[in-house]
């Protein structure tokens, strides 16, 4: 069978998504001294470096190789491993989710820009939905594998061991990263300071005169709130005393079924209408919080993982609405903007996110974690009034 670009660049995907300490993060933040408030705001922290890195990095993706910035982005998920491989405490911990925050932003956009490129120079752009959507399946595969893996290890060998197996898998993906092919960009030699702006108003009008805006404004307030839900797993596991390994458990299925709603987000979407995956992805996340509150108020810690397999079922299918967002924005963008838009959009959603994480830090110490989904409701309540605005035809 013969190896394509971006089956590579999927594989590539699948060894850096290896991110072994993901399903006990809370375990080994309170191993270097830190609590869940610092958990939840180091999570805000690296939002809003994100937020501050997004447009940038875009702009970087679009002026050079989008090849040499997505080795940028790996090497720099490297260092964050190899930094808590080889010192401990607070402000390692926290240079650590900086490098972290730094390769989100040079990944994410320079990824989606460079799929779309690929497929342009290929004459294959109609079927950037499903190749966008095997690359969100290749990511979320890994992120299902090393949660098994990563509560195992950490559980029965310790957290060291899980640091080196992290860093062999990342370099790996380093080197066969080497082996894409590189697409071409603008031809930016005689481009300055205010063509760059030029560009940029140019996409805010684009905003402002279409629906595009009503995609990126829901999409990011969903992607909040996934960021919310997960980022409760481990607190909510640990205030029910479940078991180490339960935590590898939720993570794989977690990742697993956005796997499979990633995967199949193309046919989803031939069957039903974003406007109609939005109200469903709506529908769950409220009635997610209300069930988190009522498990927590009651004590009925019997139901935490339950709850945690209905949750994961509605952020994959969550992450499909935000796949075919990404797949709108990239088909209605022109050439030499399109890691621009990319990061436009997750910039936004970034933003949201950091303000809903460092939000929900100071939700958390004052009142504790059962007034956390308040927050939630009042963060996704306003959504259903743009709903309406999405489009009400299926992808064709």
């Amino acid at each position: 069978m013969k190896l394509t670009n971006l089956t590579l660049l999927n594989i590539t995907v699948f060894l850096k998504s290896q991110s072994y300490l993901l399903p006990v993060m809370l375990l080994f933040y309170i191993q270097n001294g830190l609590d869940a408030a610092d958990f939840f705001f180091f999570q805000g922290i690296v939002g809003v470096t994100e937020l501050i890195l997004g447009l940038p990095c875009g702009y970087l993706a679009d002026y050079f190789s989008k090849k040499t910035i997505l080795l940028f982005s790996y090497l720099m998920l490297f260092m964050r491993y190899a930094l808590w491989l080889c010192f401990g405490g607070y402000w390692t911990i926290l240079i650590g989710e900086l490098c972290y925050a730094f390769y989100k932003s040079l990944f994410q956009s320079t990824a989606e820009g460079y799929i779309y490129q690929y497929l342009c120079e290929n004459k294959e752009q109609a079927s950037n939905l499903g190749k966008y959507s095997w690359f969100n399946a290749a990511a979320s595969i890994g992120s299902a594998v090393s949660a098994l893996l990563g509560a195992l290890i950490f559980k029965q060998i310790g957290v060291q061991v899980v640091l080196i197996v992290q860093l062999i898998v990342v370099t790996l993906g380093i080197i066969l990263l080497c082996f894409i092919k590189p697409v071409s960009k603008e031809d930016y030699t005689e481009k300055r300071a205010y063509k760059t702006f030029t560009c940029f108003l140019r996409l805010l009008v684009l905003l402002k005169n279409s629906d595009l805006k009503f995609y990126i404004i829901i999409s990011g307030i969903f992607t909040a709130v996934t960021f919310l839900l997960l980022n409760t797993f481990q607190p909510l596991m640990h205030l029910g005393n479940v078991p180490v390994l339960f935590f590898g458990g939720i993570y794989f299925i977690n990742h697993i079924t956005r796997a499979i709603a990633g995967g199949y987000t193309y046919k989803i979407i031939e069957r039903i209408s974003m406007k109609d995956l939005g109200l469903i992805c709506y529908t769950i996340n409220m009635l997610s919080f209300l069930l988190i509150y009522i498990v927590i108020k009651h004590s009925l810690f019997v139901a935490i993982m339950p709850l945690l397999i209905f949750i994961c079922l509605g952020i994959a299918l969550q992450l499909s609405f935000n796949v075919g967002v990404v797949s709108h924005l990239q088909e209605h963008t022109e050439l030499g903007n399109r890691s621009m838009m990319a990061s436009f959009n997750n910039t936004f959603m970034r933003l949201v996110s950091s303000i809903t994480l460092l939000a929900n830090t100071a939700v958390v110490k004052t009142w504790g974690l059962m007034y956390e989904p308040v927050l939630g409701i009042l963060l996704i309540g306003g959504t259903i009034l743009l709903l309406p605005l999405l489009s009400a035809k299926r992808k064709s």
